[in-house]
């Protein structure tokens, strides 16, 4: 008896971390869906006017889902905004929507420069582009699993100076996005073209310029944005 309960442990361990893979998988996938989704929403806010939208409450009238969410919510199944995979209050994962690519790698809030880089143009970046504008779109993230900060004060909270911080915050200013990576380290993004893709940190921040290049309209690395 003691065999086989000894046994059935040493199975059980083994096939624990499988089980939790294969559960996270499927919440990825029902990620992915969610950002399908709302791909679609945006490509019906597009056509309708003549921008893409970089607010959320510019998908309602395209969507049946709730777009209004915020910090304190909890993550529904009725919402197509929240990751399945979020769990509320977790640290450094702080808020399940997930988030336009507004500012690219550009210097939104940072600087009086103030140009965006992504979906957004102008003062704050709070216009659309026009669809003409996006060089690549099968090669422009438009949405996914990030939360936009900015500007940092100077010095910056502790929060945002930790290593763990630095590995998802790739730019070499005080303001950007800081990105989560919740399925297995990999992180779901919406592209211009309404397909999404899984990707690591290297796949999606790396240094390559084929993948920079994939957060701004003109479909340039600009090398001197990152870290």
């Amino acid at each position: 008896m003691l065999v086989v309960v000894a046994v059935l442990g040493i199975l059980a361990a083994l096939l624990l971390p499988v089980l939790v893979k294969a559960k996270e998988k499927a919440r990825s996938t029902t990620c992915q869906n969610n950002l399908k989704q709302l791909g679609v929403a945006a490509r019906l806010s597009l056509d309708a006017n003549g921008t893409w939208p970089v607010q959320p409450i510019e998908l309602e009238a395209f969507s049946s889902k709730l777009t209004g969410a915020t910090i304190h919510n909890t993550p529904t199944d009725s919402s197509i905004w929240y990751c399945p995979a979020w769990k509320d209050g977790r640290q450094n994962d702080t808020v399940g929507t997930y988030g336009f690519n507004r500012d690219g790698s550009g210097n939104v809030n940072d600087t009086l420069a103030d140009k965006p880089l992504g979906l957004a143009t102008g003062p704050g970046g709070k216009q659309g582009r026009k669809e003409q504008e996006i060089a690549s779109p099968m090669d422009m993230i438009v949405m996914g699993e990030m939360h936009e900060l900015g500007p940092i004060s100077s010095p910056p909270p502790h929060i945002y100076t930790g290593a763990a911080f630095l590995q998802t915050f790739p730019f070499n200013r005080r303001c950007g996005y800081f990105f989560i990576f919740r399925h297995n380290q990999r992180a779901n993004t919406l592209f211009g073209d309404g397909h999404v893709e899984s990707s690591s940190r290297d796949g999606l921040i790396g240094g390559d310029d084929s993948v920079r290049r994939r957060w701004n309209y003109d479909n340039q690395p600009h090398d001197e944005n990152w870290r």
